[in-house]
């Protein structure tokens, strides 16, 4: 098996380029600060994408999961969930 590359924490990547845009004022803000914040604690819900069900904690490595969710139900609604993002984020970039 390959190895995995180290993951590397929200709060440790560049932050995206600057536009005429705030990336705080994007979809996608909250989002992100929940993320660095349930990282810190490990007992969040993921959607591991390879098996195609929800997790408890890291079982299947960072690069197959998507996430964090509050809850179970939550995040087994992920696919669902990322399209919608995905959907309101593309409608913000194209104002």
């Amino acid at each position: 098996m390959g190895e995995r590359a180290e993951s590397v924490s929200p709060v440790d990547r560049p932050h995206p380029p600057t536009t005429s845009r705030r990336f705080s004022d994007s979809p996608g803000f909250a989002a992100w600060v929940c993320h660095a914040r349930c990282m810190a604690k490990g007992d969040h819900w993921w959607f591991c994408v390879r098996h195609q069900k929800p997790e408890l904690g890291n079982e299947c490595g960072t690069p197959d999961r998507l996430g964090p969710f509050p809850d179970e139900a939550t995040a087994a609604r992920a696919p669902e969930i990322a399209r919608a993002r995905t959907e309101e984020a593309d409608r913000y970039d194209e104002e």
